[in-house]
């Protein structure tokens, strides 16, 4: 009875491990394609874990689609965009996204993200000279680092714009300043007195599944081969058992 609890236990492990690399991790996000889809260059077959500063990209007649907690975010064919903790950032094409979370899109110089506490769905399409929002479902506060307006439900805007190869320096890793960096920007400049440099302020984005990232794997893949361990101890121990069970019948 206890080796058979030992062994169901171990093969739950085995299968739910894996998973809760990911899920573990509140900055990520499944990603799953279909067709010509590359994540930071590399092609991905099926399904993968994304990280901040990851930049996905979808070739013609290709999709994918990044879901976390609360959002889902497809992405079209001809597209690339870069994933953060706190929002996707367009690069060029199309970004469709469905959040109760509040993700945020960047785009161009504008934030684009759901009216504190509804849930949203809104298309962004950014093309050589045009850049369109659509607000499918939901109100929108679009900020352009000035003014903040707002863009009802059933709306669309239409403004000037281009595709990006890559974002702007202060989206670079796609992690906007919180208000602690901001006071940590503060220190830093009082620090500045003396003749001694300040530090810019601006810590440097985690690279793609840092060191955080890394330790969940490395614990995920522990896990798991202890599971397997379990499983292949339970399995010698019940073939044991039943060779000594005949050995002792032909006695």
């Amino acid at each position: 009875m206890r080796e058979s609890l030992v062994k169901c236990l171990a093969w739950v492990l085995v299968v739910l491990f894996p998973a809760s690399i990911v899920m573990a991790d509140a900055t990520s996000a499944m990603l799953t394609s279909n067709g010509s889809v590359s994540v930071n260059g590399s092609p991905v077959e099926r399904t993968t874990a994304v990280f901040p500063g990851d930049k996905v990209q979808t070739g013609p007649n290709s999709i994918a689609t990044l879901t976390s907690e609360g959002t889902s975010v497809t992405v079209p064919g001809n597209s690339s965009l870069i994933f953060s903790k706190r929002f996707v950032n367009v690069l060029c094409g199309t970004a469709v996204v469905a959040t109760s979370r509040g993700m945020s899109v960047r785009v161009s110089r504008l934030l684009v993200q759901p009216v504190r506490g509804t849930q949203a769905r809104f298309q962004i399409t950014q093309n050589e000279g045009q850049l369109q929002i659509i607000a499918r479902e939901g109100t929108l506060a679009i900020d352009n680092g000035t003014i903040t307006s707002a863009l009802q439900a059933g709306r669309m805007l239409t403004v000037p714009a281009s595709c990006m190869a890559a974002p702007y320096a202060e989206d670079a890793g796609a992690n906007s300043p919180t208000p602690q960096d901001q006071t940590q920007d503060q220190d830093n400049n009082k620090k500045k007195k003396g003749g001694a440099d300040a530090p810019s302020g601006r810590t440097a984005p985690p690279s793609p599944g840092g060191t955080n990232s890394q330790s969940m794997v490395y614990m995920g893949v522990g896990a798991a081969g202890l599971a397997g361990f379990l499983v292949w101890v339970t399995t010698r121990s019940s073939a044991s058992n039943t060779t000594t069970s005949s050995s002792g019948s032909g006695d």
